[in-house]
């Protein structure tokens, strides 16, 4: 499963107008450096506090959970994210981000 983060990477509508760009990119660079094998499923729980932006990624397997914390030039969002990797009719993998809600 080593390449199904490296295809084709979609967002919902809903992700493209209500998240900021600088953290859609941050999140698919939290899946591009995962230090570990990555899950098909990865999720984002996203918080704030005061000016700072705090993101937990984790994920089941193998288990795996990190926390960033970082100051934001705009409020914080809240939200729960999931990247979602699949694979199209001819195997070629995509992924997909969307907020949970939307699954």
């Amino acid at each position: 499963m080593l390449l199904m983060f490296s295809g084709n990477r979609y967002l919902t509508k809903r992700i493209h107008e209500e998240l900021p760009l600088f953290l859609q990119l941050f999140l698919w660079n939290c899946i591009a450096e995962l230090p570990v094998p990555k899950d098909y499923l990865q999720i984002f729980r996203l918080s704030g506090a005061g000016s700072q932006q705090i993101i937990l990624h984790c994920q089941e397997v193998p288990p795996y959970e990190k926390c960033y914390q970082f100051a934001v030039p705009f409020s914080p969002v809240t939200a729960k994210i999931y990247v979602i990797a699949e694979y199209d009719a001819n195997q070629k993998p995509y992924a997909t981000m969307l907020f949970a809600e939307e699954y």
